[in-house]
């Protein structure tokens, strides 16, 4: 495994230039990619502990133990959000505006049944209760 910290230096005007800001590369095992990526600061030890710690996330993710960056970040925005990308995305395409009307209701209806703000929230058992019981309203406990 490479890891490696250092600030950029070129020639500006003739002169050697020094970046203030650091910057670091590393090589995970198993991979032949280097990858450079700024730690936007200026302080050394702040820098190689960024450093460090993405490597760390990096290292997890490869390996299994921490899912990919992307859907964390997705687990972490509501489901509302979700819903007017992908409503967005519909009309993009170019679907009907009748069709995305009544998939928006439906979605939503049953988001709000069921209790789903976050994709956490969504488990199997309370949609399979809502949808076997058609319109009425219904009662469970959360677990």
């Amino acid at each position: 495994m490479i890891l490696t910290l250092f600030r950029p230096k070129r020639l500006k005007n003739g002169k050697p230039y020094v970046t203030r800001s650091y910057r670091g590369r590393y090589r995970l095992d198993g991979t032949d990619k280097i990858t450079d990526i700024p730690l936007h600061t200026t302080d050394k030890r702040v820098a190689q502990q960024r450093l460090e710690q993405i490597v760390r996330e990096k290292q997890l993710e490869s390996v299994g133990i921490l899912p990919p960056q992307a859907i964390r970040n997705a687990s972490q925005t509501p489901l509302e959000k979700h819903l007017c990308d992908y409503l967005a995305d519909l009309q993009a395409v170019g679907r009907g505006g009748k069709y995305i009307y009544d998939l928006k209701n439906r979605i939503h209806r049953l988001m709000h049944e069921c209790l789903w703000a976050q994709i956490k929230d969504v488990v199997f058992s309370p949609a399979q209760i809502f949808l076997s019981l058609g319109n009425n309203r219904i009662e469970y406990d959360r677990v």
